[in-house]
């Protein structure tokens, strides 16, 4: 049974399905091997019954599957709607392109299925980044790795006065003494006027091996819509580039 690493208390704010969020991350451990996390959160009918939960993780053109089965209490979110949450670690055996997670009653009755569909590749070069976690302060959950703490938020909203972390981790083939990361926030409310609203620059180096990053920004002085983040990593001397996207909602 795959291992249940953290919930925080305070899960409270907006869902983005009708009962349920999920979002899978794509890493790397420590020995620079993949690993997927996936985080959820799903409103079930009571508290009284367990909740049988599956991740599935496949590959399109090679029609390979992986299921990934546990066993879950609800618990009350702060008082009010039963609920299972948490975050577990999947096995990624091959590179899978699309993931479904689905929740049931002990009887077999579904209860809720969140699926997302072909995601892009992760950069296979020098230097290649994983997949952004956004985290804030409430609704989310911890990831904990090799020494390392990740907050992971449980919806695709983020408040306005909320601190958000964006943690990621690069994977460098080598060293590189010069490196800039580039954070750029673009309004994308109307997706044919993108503006961007905000920009963050790090300065600073990469060891051989897989990074770990957490970057705090502050969103309070940008206005309320949909975004979307980009971040590049590159080597102010040509040594090689990483950008990764990621879309959230500002309210």
């Amino acid at each position: 049974m795959p291992l249940l690493i953290a919930l925080l208390a305070c899960l409270t704010g907006p869902l983005t399905a009708a009962n349920g969020y999920a979002v899978r991350l794509r890493f790397w451990d420590s020995h620079g091997q993949p690993v997927a996390v996936l985080a959820y959160h799903i409103v079930v009918p009571s508290v009284m019954d367990p909740v049988r939960l599956t991740a599935t993780q496949w590959d399109s053109p090679s029609r390979q599957r992986l299921d990934t089965t546990w066993t879950q209490l609800p618990e009350p979110v702060m008082g009010s709607l039963p609920s299972v949450a948490g975050v577990i670690a999947l096995p990624r055996p091959f590179a899978t392109t699309t993931w479904q997670l689905h929740a049931a009653r002990p009887s077999g009755d579904s209860i809720a299925t969140i699926e997302r569909a072909d995601e892009s590749p992760l950069d296979v070069a020098d230097i290649s980044m994983s997949d952004l976690a956004l985290g804030t302060t409430g609704n989310s959950v911890i990831w904990v790795h090799d020494g390392t703490t990740t907050v992971i938020t449980l919806s695709d909203t983020i408040g306005i006065h909320d601190t958000l972390h964006v943690a990621y981790q690069v994977r460098s083939a080598a060293a590189h003494g010069r490196v800039r990361t580039t954070l750029t926030f673009t309004n994308i409310t109307d997706p044919k006027h993108g503006e961007v609203a905000l920009q963050a620059y790090f300065d600073g180096a990469l060891a051989s091996g897989v990074n770990e990053f957490d970057r705090e920004i502050a969103l309070s002085h940008v206005r309320r819509g949909r975004y979307r983040l980009e971040l590049q990593v590159g080597d102010l001397d040509g040594g090689g580039v990483s950008v990764r996207p990621v879309q959230f909602y500002l309210q």
